[in-house]
């Protein structure tokens, strides 16, 4: 008699594949090739797998429906997705996308992305597109010739959301969420693997958080606040009391310190940048996530609350004042970064709960009249679903012990 908890999927995820599951994947997509897939795609997928992830439905030992992911522009972005021939219309696929979707969620995301092709392509490729329809997917962009010049590839994106917003630390952990595309943009100047790391600021720890689970570094937190502290500490990071006058570690004792949108909160600087240094291993860098003062003005809910840009300006330093301050301490100037880049989007209902609930600290800081003036205006266009352009961006400052 058959056991039916044997014939029950099991969800993996593999942070580093192995050569076995590598084999399976390739070999599923090969059984698609010259149809849904190029003849050359298994290839690429099998070179592409040693610095990706994958998750993966199986059932003993045998792979039915896997998927292999990255993380790009800030979400996770699925390279590769395919089930099985022999499994094909038994709903392993949308499985899997649900067990995967809980998966980054609990990592703190809330979109997908990923590119597939158009039907205008092959027509056979409608029902790819119509299965990840059916899953919550949108297309947001159709691109030609982003493959080869006669392929038309879709970008799709689902999002969702399920944050409670009943208590103020968890609008902070909203408003301070692990945007991965920085840790990205961080690790393309500084590779984190195996590395002594400080998140200088840490809050709730998210971002140190999400570095515990995605490397080898260790990973520790300075935050003066002790309520922050103690749900960094609750999500596993190392997070010690402290500020920009006493970090509690060791002359250097760290291969890199980052901080993430926290330096308009430190009085001053020289004393902070004196710290990093004392606490950096020769060689060792610094990285600063902040917005210039040309920046502020292009967030997009400016247009909601203008007020808030004079205020800004008053409360971050700008970008040439940052570096004379570091460089006063003995630090040098190692490579800035501007991350501008013009997009189109809708209000979230995410952005909107923000907002009514205060979660960034302007919103206490300017008019009550101006802020219930601009918060009107930005529910009617998330009712409206009004399109909403925006060229705002950040910048990443490195500097080098």
């Amino acid at each position: 008699m058959t056991n039916k908890l044997t014939n029950q999927p099991q969800f993996v995820v593999e942070k580093e594949p192995c050569e076995r599951s590598v084999k399976q994947l390739v070999s599923m997509i090969r059984a698609y090739s010259g149809t849904y897939f190029t003849d050359d795609f298994a290839d690429d997928v099998q070179i592409d797998a040693s610095f990706q992830r994958l998750c993966y439905l199986k059932i003993g030992d045998e792979i039915i429906s896997c998927m292999m992911f990255t993380c790009l522009d800030g979400r996770p972005h699925i390279t590769a997705m395919v089930t099985r021939r022999d499994c094909q219309s038994k709903g392993y696929g949308k499985r899997l996308m649900g067990f995967f979707v809980e998966y980054v969620s609990r990592l703190g995301f809330h979109e997908i992305e990923l590119y597939a092709w158009s039907e205008k392509t092959k027509p056979i490729c409608a029902s790819t597109q119509a299965f990840y329809q059916s899953v919550g997917f949108v297309v947001i962009k159709e691109h030609m010739g982003l493959w080869a010049p006669d392929m038309v590839t879709l970008k799709m994106r689902k999002t969702w959301g399920n944050i409670d917003y009943n208590m103020l630390a968890k609008k902070y952990d909203l408003t301070r969420s692990a945007n991965i595309d920085i840790l990205d943009r961080f690790a393309e100047v500084f590779p984190f693997e195996g590395k002594t790391i400080l998140d200088f600021g840490c809050g709730t720890g998210n971002f140190a958080h999400a570095l515990n689970q995605m490397t080898t570094a260790k990973v520790y937190g300075v935050e003066p606040s002790a309520a922050m502290r103690e749900k960094a500490v609750a999500k596993g990071v190392d997070a010690r009391a402290g500020d920009h006058t006493a970090i509690p570690f060791e002359d250097g004792f760290f291969d890199f310190i980052y901080m993430t949108d926290v330096i308009h909160h430190v009085p001053d600087l020289k004393a902070m940048f004196s710290e990093f240094r004392r606490v950096l291993k020769s060689g060792g860098l610094v990285g600063i996530l902040t917005e210039s003062h040309d920046q502020l003005a292009t967030r997009f809910w400016v247009r909601y609350f203008p007020a808030t840009v004079a205020v800004e300006r008053e409360r971050y330093p700008d970008i040439p004042h940052i570096i004379k301050a570091a460089e006063r301490t003995g630090l040098r100037a190692y490579k800035t970064v501007a991350t501008d880049e013009a997009r189109l989007f809708a209000i979230s209902e995410d952005f909107l709960r923000l907002a009514e609930n205060k979660g960034y600290s302007i919103f206490h800081l300017i008019e009550e009249d101006e802020y219930q003036t601009g918060l009107a205006a930005l529910r009617e266009d998330y009712v409206k679903q009004a399109e909403i352009s925006s060229a705002h961006g950040e910048t990443l400052l490195f500097f080098e012990r």
